[in-house]
């Protein structure tokens, strides 16, 4: 009886020891599998980290290049911007002179002009093959001509517009400021042929130095020189030289470095010494100062007989004119 315990008592310890080394072996299996599955994932996780590593690399690498062309791109681009801008403002200020307060304005992209008060100027000559057209009014807009003076408010301009009927107005003086020109002349190449005289408030037609027509205040004056003149006998010691007594008087001013034409009616030929001239019975004299008008004015022109004549007395009226030259 025993010995049936002690072999079933064998056989259960077996049964337990065997069922034990399945469960160990089922483990032991379970666990190397696990192992290996865990490397393997080890393996690809490293792997696909490393793919990811290398791709960021590589995405970093095109981001850093893409960033740093977009940046010299700028710089060129801005570089080129402000280039085209220096030469921009270059070209401009060549063209113009632009200024504010009479203080000159040579940067044209960063300074702030104001408005109110500019003042352009062209740097050279400008030609246009095109019309060029200046819109006036009646009131504020004029078109001035002004001499060369910097300071605005010592300029002397001429005005012009076409007021609101229609009528074209030149003006002595500029609308901004009390300056006026002293006189307005039209010419024909050199010689003046209608002369306004802003200060004396006259206008002299076809000269300035001898009008046919001279309007002083409204008033029609012609230009009158009276003229005596006479030639005397020579003493008898000197048959060919004697003198010539002209006496003068005039209704208007006659100025200064302007030459007076005598008429003198003879048939009597000599000629006359500097500063007179004498030809085809004129007598030029050029004036050294301003002769005022209803001067009575007394010459003695020592004069010379030409070759072959006789001198006789003589005495008689003319008149003179004036001319420029």
């Amino acid at each position: 009886m025993n010995n049936i315990l002690l072999i079933l008592s064998g056989i259960f310890i077996f049964i337990i020891i065997f069922l034990m080394f399945i469960l160990m072996s089922y483990l032991y299996d379970t666990y190397t599998n696990y192992k290996i599955n865990i490397n393997n994932n080890l393996i690809r996780s490293e792997k696909q980290i490393n793919d990811t590593s290398f791709a960021f690399n590589n995405l970093q690498d095109i981001i850093v290049k893409d960033v740093t062309r977009v940046n010299s791109s700028i710089l060129n681009m801005s570089n080129a911007i402000n280039n085209d801008i220096l030469n921009l403002n270059s070209n401009i200020t060549n063209i113009f002179e632009l200024s504010s307060n009479n203080i000159r304005v040579n940067d044209l992209y960063s300074t702030s002009v104001p408005s109110s008060d500019i003042n352009l100027n062209l740097n050279n000559n400008v030609s246009t093959w095109s019309s060029l057209t200046m819109h006036t009014d009646a009131s504020s807009k004029y078109f001035n001509i002004c001499d060369n003076k910097t300071n605005l408010s010592d300029q002397v301009c001429v005005t012009m517009n076409i007021d609101d009927s229609g009528i074209f107005n030149i003006y002595s003086s500029n609308k901004n400021n009390s300056k006026k020109v002293n006189g307005i002349n039209i010419y024909n190449d050199s010689n003046v042929l209608v002369a306004f005289n802003t200060t004396n408030n006259s206008i002299s037609l076809g000269s300035d130095i001898n009008p046919a027509i001279f309007i002083k205040d409204n008033i029609y004056t012609p230009q009158i020189i009276n003229v005596q003149f006479t030639v005397l006998l020579p003493v008898p010691t000197s048959p060919t030289l004697t003198n010539l007594l002209l006496q003068y008087i005039s209704n208007f001013d006659i100025p200064a470095n302007t030459y007076i034409n005598f008429i003198i009616n003879t048939t009597q030929k000599f000629t006359v010494q500097a500063p007179y001239q004498y030809s085809n019975n004129i007598l030029k004299l050029r004036t050294s100062a301003l002769i005022t008008k209803s001067t009575v004015n007394n010459l003695q022109i020592p004069i010379t007989l030409s070759s072959g004549q006789t001198f006789t007395y003589q005495a008689g009226s003319s008149s003179a004119y004036i001319s420029s030259a």
